[in-house]
């Protein structure tokens, strides 16, 4: 109450009416009171222990299983149910609580919990990786638990989730095109450009590199369409004029050292014939003069 009056002396001083005064009242009674309410309700379980296999990703249709126990770190609320949920393909459970055992196998699946509390719950799962047409992460084990405690509001409480990275072995290959010409455009751009700082026309170089850059860009979307096939072309032909682009821009550089050289040895021997020529002049000078 008397945060609640420090914020009305604020915002109105004594300006307020009685009927505003008593409006602002309410308002932040209920404000602080929902937040004082939702902040009550504490965690009823958390994890203690979570894995999968494979533990990073895995290819379509390999087999997939994952681990999660649970245990009891707060109050009993006076109603709990158990959400557990997986994007495998031909999903099988088995949710231990306190040592009574129960199997499904729907993708989705929510149990009463005993109302007298629990101690631990392990909820396994097991399945396939769904067919993907990209890299896609899915969520081979997501577990909510809902809780509602006497005169408060139910809610979902996130336990945790177990992802996995899902792909074949054209979409490897095909991060894999991506990931090389990316590479490859890094190392021409870096010749050119240094071509370009020691006065060489890169004009054409340049024009094939921004094709090239196109061609990556149309690989990564055609990858996030699901085109795996014409992604992987796609990205394999920006390699190719890339490597042109380098081995060009190679030989401009050595024509440009070869062009230096030249320009150097010529000065040299401009300076060498300019001396014998001076020296020739002073011997005959001499011959002249006896």
């Amino acid at each position: 109450m008397i945060i609640i009056k420090r914020i009305m002396r604020v915002v109105g001083g004594k300006t307020m009416s009685c009927k505003s005064r008593l409006f602002l009242t309410l308002f932040f009674s209920l404000l602080i009171g929902s937040s004082i309410g939702y902040a009550a309700v504490d965690d009823y379980l958390a994890p203690s222990k979570s894995e999968v296999s494979p533990s990073t990703s895995a290819r379509i249709d390999q087999p997939v299983t994952a681990v999660m126990v649970l245990k009891n770190i707060g109050v009993v609320p006076e109603e709990a149910k158990l959400n557990i949920s997986t994007e495998l393909t031909s999903p099988a459970f088995i949710i231990n609580i306190d040592n009574e055992t129960t199997e499904r196998g729907a993708p989705e699946v929510e149990l009463d919990l005993p109302s007298d509390g629990v101690k631990e719950i392990t909820i396994r799962v097991s399945g396939f990786a769904p067919e993907v047409e990209k890299l896609t992460v899915i969520d081979v084990l997501n577990v909510k638990t809902y809780v509602k405690y006497k005169g408060e509001d139910g809610v979902y409480q996130d336990e945790g989730r177990l992802t996995l990275k899902i792909s074949d072995v054209e979409i490897r290959e095909t991060l894999r095109e991506i990931d090389t010409a990316e590479a490859k455009l890094a190392e021409a751009e870096s010749i050119v450009s240094s071509l370009k700082s020691k006065g060489v026309n890169t004009v054409s170089l340049e024009s094939q590199i921004q094709t090239a850059k196109d061609l990556i860009e149309n690989a990564k979307e055609g990858h996030e369409r699901g085109q795996v096939d014409l992604a992987k072309s796609t990205a394999t032909s920006a390699s190719a004029i890339l490597n042109q682009v380098i081995s060009d821009a190679g030989q401009l550089g050595k024509e440009k050292k070869t062009e230096g050289n030249i320009k150097k040895y010529a000065t040299i021997a401009g300076a060498v014939i300019l001396v014998i020529l001076v020296i020739l002049f002073i011997t005959k000078r001499r011959e002249e003069l006896g």
